[in-house]
């Protein structure tokens, strides 16, 4: 149990710090460019980078997304949608 707790901490560490890599990446990009990639990623992942954005950067790049995506990003970031993989 120790040994596999240790490597799901392990884990969960590495993927926190891809998330961040991924924060910053986008938080330096063009609003514009990044709203193109953010139409198109998983919405798990668009929330999670979004929240840990600086709120100036996610609110130009949330501008920029089609109105019913950025619907969607926001009901979700709140969780007054059920995940778009439940709804399947």
């Amino acid at each position: 149990r120790v040994r596999i707790s240790t490597a799901l901490e392990e884990k969960i560490k590495v993927d926190d710090g891809k998330v961040e890599t991924l924060v910053q990446m986008y938080s330096n990009m063009k609003p514009v460019q990044a709203a193109k990639v953010f139409e198109s990623l998983d919405e798990d992942l668009v929330i999670e980078i979004l929240g840990r954005m600086k709120k100036k950067s996610a609110a130009d790049i949330l501008n920029l997304i089609k109105p019913e995506k950025a619907q969607i990003f926001a009901e979700r970031y709140t969780g007054y949608r059920a995940p778009a993989s439940s709804n399947k």
